[in-house]
Protein backbone atom coordinates (compact mmCIF):
# COMPACT_ATOMS: atom_id res chain seq x y z
CA UNK A 1 0.00 0.00 0.00
CA UNK A 2 1.41 3.55 -0.86
CA UNK A 3 -0.05 6.95 0.53
CA UNK A 4 0.25 10.42 -1.01
CA UNK A 5 1.19 12.58 1.39
CA UNK A 6 0.75 16.61 0.58
CA UNK A 7 2.07 20.11 2.38
CA UNK A 8 2.74 23.42 1.21
CA UNK A 9 5.89 25.01 1.97
CA UNK A 10 5.78 28.51 3.71
CA UNK A 11 4.78 31.53 3.03
CA UNK A 12 4.31 35.48 3.53
CA UNK A 13 0.55 36.18 2.82
CA UNK A 14 2.36 39.15 0.75
CA UNK A 15 3.50 35.94 -1.27
CA UNK A 16 1.27 35.01 -5.02
CA UNK A 17 2.34 31.31 -4.46
CA UNK A 18 3.28 28.97 -2.54
CA UNK A 19 4.96 25.02 -3.71
CA UNK A 20 3.09 21.53 -2.66
CA UNK A 21 4.73 18.59 -2.33
CA UNK A 22 3.72 15.42 -2.24
CA UNK A 23 5.62 12.14 -1.31
CA UNK A 24 4.24 8.76 -2.81
CA UNK A 25 5.87 6.29 0.23
CA UNK A 26 4.24 2.68 0.87
CA UNK A 27 3.65 1.40 4.35
CA UNK A 28 6.91 -0.10 4.51
CA UNK A 29 8.76 3.41 4.44
CA UNK A 30 9.75 3.14 0.70
CA UNK A 31 9.25 6.31 -1.13
CA UNK A 32 8.48 5.73 -4.76
CA UNK A 33 8.31 8.95 -5.51
CA UNK A 34 7.90 13.31 -5.04
CA UNK A 35 5.84 15.36 -7.18
CA UNK A 36 4.82 19.44 -6.86
CA UNK A 37 2.57 21.79 -7.85
CA UNK A 38 1.97 25.64 -6.64
CA UNK A 39 -1.49 27.04 -5.30
CA UNK A 40 -2.34 30.79 -5.00
CA UNK A 41 -2.19 32.02 -1.71
CA UNK A 42 -5.65 32.60 -0.30
CA UNK A 43 -6.70 31.70 -3.70
CA UNK A 44 -9.35 29.08 -4.74
CA UNK A 45 -7.25 26.65 -7.16
CA UNK A 46 -5.93 24.09 -4.47
CA UNK A 47 -8.63 21.55 -5.53
CA UNK A 48 -7.93 22.06 -9.46
CA UNK A 49 -3.69 22.16 -8.69
CA UNK A 50 -3.82 18.90 -6.76
CA UNK A 51 -5.85 17.09 -8.93
CA UNK A 52 -3.85 17.84 -12.14
CA UNK A 53 -0.57 17.21 -10.15
CA UNK A 54 -1.82 13.81 -9.28
CA UNK A 55 -3.63 12.98 -12.48
CA UNK A 56 -0.81 14.26 -14.80
CA UNK A 57 2.15 12.58 -12.55
CA UNK A 58 3.34 8.97 -13.42
CA UNK A 59 1.62 7.86 -9.60
CA UNK A 60 -1.78 8.71 -10.33
CA UNK A 61 -2.98 5.05 -9.88
CA UNK A 62 -1.00 4.11 -7.18
CA UNK A 63 -2.00 5.65 -4.06
CA UNK A 64 -4.11 3.65 -1.90
CA UNK A 65 -4.98 7.09 -0.51
CA UNK A 66 -4.22 10.99 -0.25
CA UNK A 67 -3.31 12.55 3.11
CA UNK A 68 -3.26 16.64 3.61
CA UNK A 69 -1.91 18.21 6.11
CA UNK A 70 -5.30 20.04 6.97
CA UNK A 71 -8.38 21.15 4.71
CA UNK A 72 -6.42 23.90 3.08
CA UNK A 73 -3.39 25.13 1.00
CA UNK A 74 -1.34 29.14 1.34
CA UNK A 75 -3.65 29.96 3.89
CA UNK A 76 -6.97 29.71 3.24
CA UNK A 77 -7.06 28.24 -0.37
CA UNK A 78 -9.90 25.77 0.74
CA UNK A 79 -9.67 22.36 -1.02
CA UNK A 80 -12.40 20.42 -1.43
CA UNK A 81 -11.67 17.03 -0.45
CA UNK A 82 -15.13 15.16 -2.18
CA UNK A 83 -14.03 16.78 -5.33
CA UNK A 84 -10.65 15.56 -4.74
CA UNK A 85 -11.86 12.07 -4.50
CA UNK A 86 -14.56 11.93 -7.10
CA UNK A 87 -12.23 13.23 -9.46
CA UNK A 88 -9.42 11.03 -8.86
CA UNK A 89 -11.06 8.21 -7.45
CA UNK A 90 -9.36 7.88 -4.54
CA UNK A 91 -9.97 8.06 -1.00
CA UNK A 92 -8.50 11.50 1.31
CA UNK A 93 -7.88 12.12 4.40
CA UNK A 94 -7.09 15.82 6.18
CA UNK A 95 -4.64 15.15 8.92
CA UNK A 96 -4.77 18.14 11.48
CA UNK A 97 -3.03 18.11 15.27
CA UNK A 98 -5.65 20.44 16.78
CA UNK A 99 -9.08 20.15 16.42
CA UNK A 100 -10.20 22.90 14.29
CA UNK A 101 -11.50 25.81 16.12
CA UNK A 102 -14.40 26.78 13.24
CA UNK A 103 -15.64 29.58 15.79
CA UNK A 104 -11.95 31.61 15.67
CA UNK A 105 -11.69 30.30 11.51
CA UNK A 106 -15.14 31.75 10.43
CA UNK A 107 -13.65 35.33 12.40
CA UNK A 108 -10.65 35.37 10.26
CA UNK A 109 -12.76 34.06 7.05
CA UNK A 110 -15.03 36.84 7.61
CA UNK A 111 -12.29 39.17 7.65
CA UNK A 112 -10.27 38.14 5.01
CA UNK A 113 -12.77 37.48 2.38
CA UNK A 114 -16.11 38.96 3.70
CA UNK A 115 -19.27 37.77 2.25
CA UNK A 116 -16.84 35.08 0.59
CA UNK A 117 -16.01 33.77 4.06
CA UNK A 118 -18.64 31.86 5.10
CA UNK A 119 -18.59 29.55 1.62
CA UNK A 120 -14.44 28.90 2.14
CA UNK A 121 -15.89 27.86 5.79
CA UNK A 122 -18.95 25.39 4.68
CA UNK A 123 -15.98 24.13 2.27
CA UNK A 124 -13.74 23.18 5.38
CA UNK A 125 -16.72 21.50 7.14
CA UNK A 126 -18.10 19.73 4.36
CA UNK A 127 -17.31 16.47 6.00
CA UNK A 128 -17.22 15.22 9.38
CA UNK A 129 -14.52 15.54 11.91
CA UNK A 130 -13.46 12.27 13.79
CA UNK A 131 -10.37 11.84 16.49
CA UNK A 132 -8.07 9.21 15.56
CA UNK A 133 -6.06 8.15 18.74
CA UNK A 134 -2.44 6.83 17.86
CA UNK A 135 0.33 6.41 20.35
CA UNK A 136 1.49 9.35 20.61
CA UNK A 137 -1.69 11.39 20.82
CA UNK A 138 -4.38 12.43 18.74
CA UNK A 139 -5.28 13.74 14.93
CA UNK A 140 -8.05 14.96 13.87
CA UNK A 141 -8.81 13.73 11.12
CA UNK A 142 -11.73 14.02 7.62
CA UNK A 143 -12.34 10.38 5.78
CA UNK A 144 -13.76 11.25 2.20
CA UNK A 145 -14.24 7.87 0.96
CA UNK A 146 -12.74 5.43 3.07
CA UNK A 147 -14.00 4.45 6.28
CA UNK A 148 -12.46 6.15 9.56
CA UNK A 149 -11.69 2.61 10.89
CA UNK A 150 -9.87 1.55 7.73
CA UNK A 151 -8.43 5.32 7.46
CA UNK A 152 -7.08 5.35 11.02
CA UNK A 153 -5.35 1.90 10.66
CA UNK A 154 -3.65 3.63 7.67
CA UNK A 155 -2.52 6.12 9.43
CA UNK A 156 -0.99 4.07 12.35
CA UNK A 157 0.68 1.94 10.29
CA UNK A 158 2.29 4.88 7.96
CA UNK A 159 3.25 6.73 11.53
CA UNK A 160 6.92 5.39 12.14
CA UNK A 161 8.38 8.53 14.07
CA UNK A 162 6.27 10.82 16.29
CA UNK A 163 2.36 11.70 15.60
CA UNK A 164 1.90 12.74 11.68
CA UNK A 165 2.03 10.43 9.04
CA UNK A 166 5.40 9.94 7.58
CA UNK A 167 4.19 10.72 4.11
CA UNK A 168 3.09 14.14 5.59
CA UNK A 169 6.08 14.38 7.30
CA UNK A 170 8.42 13.89 4.40
CA UNK A 171 5.91 16.34 2.23
CA UNK A 172 6.35 18.97 4.95
CA UNK A 173 10.36 18.89 5.36
CA UNK A 174 10.56 18.81 1.25
CA UNK A 175 8.02 21.58 0.84
CA UNK A 176 10.00 23.48 3.82
CA UNK A 177 13.29 23.33 1.92
CA UNK A 178 12.38 23.75 -1.17
CA UNK A 179 11.06 27.74 0.07
CA UNK A 180 14.06 27.89 2.57
CA UNK A 181 17.12 26.50 1.23
CA UNK A 182 16.73 23.96 4.37
CA UNK A 183 13.78 22.19 6.25
CA UNK A 184 13.06 22.87 9.70
CA UNK A 185 10.09 23.21 11.85
CA UNK A 186 7.75 20.43 13.66
CA UNK A 187 6.23 17.80 11.05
Amino acid sequence: MRLLGIDDGPFSFTDATVPVIGVLQRIDGHVDGVVRTDVTVDGTDSTEALVQMIARSRFADQPTAILLDGAALGGFNVVDLPAVHQRLHLPVISVTRDRPDLEAIAVALRRRFGEQGPSRLALMASSELEEVTLPLGVLWCRFVGIDGRFGSRLLLAATSVGLIPSPLRLAHLIATAVVSGSSHGAA
